[in-house]
């Protein structure tokens, strides 16, 4: 996706691979969003027996809360690594570009 946003990119001269990426996430949550209750429209009720229409959405408590946060915390510092590791590794240790992505490789393969 990136490659294809650069090439876009400069044939238009306009800087717009940040739009493309939050397109992009954009689109994965709209498609699963839009998904889930026309493929599966007995998925919230499964299993419910009362009477009483079950909640759609809840706020987590406890260990889930927990877990939540502690994944959320490790995907951001993941993300994070992931797209700057290459720009601070050449720009503040005078890496050369073309070995800059060993800093997410070395990273990944702790």
């Amino acid at each position: 996706m990136n490659l294809q946003a650069v090439i876009v990119e400069r044939d238009a001269g306009n800087p717009m691979i940040s739009g493309f990426h939050a397109l992009y996430s954009m689109g994965g949550i709209v498609g699963a969003a839009g998904c889930t209750p026309v493929r599966n429209p007995g998925l919230l009720p499964y299993g419910h027996d009362s009477e009483e229409k079950p909640r759609l959405c809840v706020i987590p408590k406890g260990i889930v809360l927990f877990v939540g946060m502690l994944c959320f915390i490790c995907f951001l510092t993941e993300r994070a690594i992931r797209d700057w590791s290459a720009l601070f590794l050449t720009s503040s240790r005078d890496v050369e570009p073309a070995l800059a992505g060993f800093g997410y490789a070395m990273f990944a393969a702790r």
